[in-house]
């Protein structure tokens, strides 16, 4: 489920009240400061799905998490990084890179928080796949495949997925 499908699944429980019970049938716990939030924000007479008004969920990204992350885009074989870049230098022990992207003539130096970047400019687009998002959810980066892992690098550094 991407993002904007989850705010449209929300948006059609404004006013209901068994909200909390349904989020946590979807194995999203939130706290009561950030369920009074959500509540508030669907009380707005504003339909989020038509860009009118926005709703943020919390997540608790941990650093763990981005450096499973950062190997999987990295490290990948097959898919990654790798296959886009015309010079590449990463290192799995301090999570940095120093890249150039095929059409660039610029390096870009990505870093954990570079990821921590993508991955929110990715859910915020409705781009994260189901299983980027479980991942999230489960806090195990290592699951995720190489192709959600390098959209969180290009989402970092370009603010898109520029390289299918």
């Amino acid at each position: 489920m991407t993002t904007g499908h989850l705010i449209d699944y929300l948006w059609k429980f404004k006013g209901k009240t068994d909200l909390k019970e349904t989020l946590e049938g979807m194995g999203l716990e939130l706290t009561e400061t950030q369920l009074t939030a959500l509540y508030s924000a669907l009380e707005d007479e504003t339909d989020p799905v038509k860009g009118d008004a926005k709703i943020k969920i919390l997540l608790d990204i941990t650093e763990d998490f981005l450096q499973n992350l950062f190997i999987n885009a990295f490290e990948s074989g097959m898919y990654g990084v790798p296959l886009w870049c015309e010079e590449l230098e990463f290192s799995t022990k301090t999570f940095t890179a120093k890249m150039k992207p095929e059409g660039y003539d610029k390096t870009f130096d990505v870093n954990l928080e570079v990821m921590r970047l993508g991955l929110e400019r990715m859910i915020q687009a409705g781009e994260a796949s189901e299983e980027l998002l479980t991942d999230i959810k489960t806090g195990d980066g290592g699951q995720s495949d190489a192709i959600d892992a390098e959209n969180v690098v290009q989402f970092g550094i370009f603010g898109k997925a520029i390289y299918g």
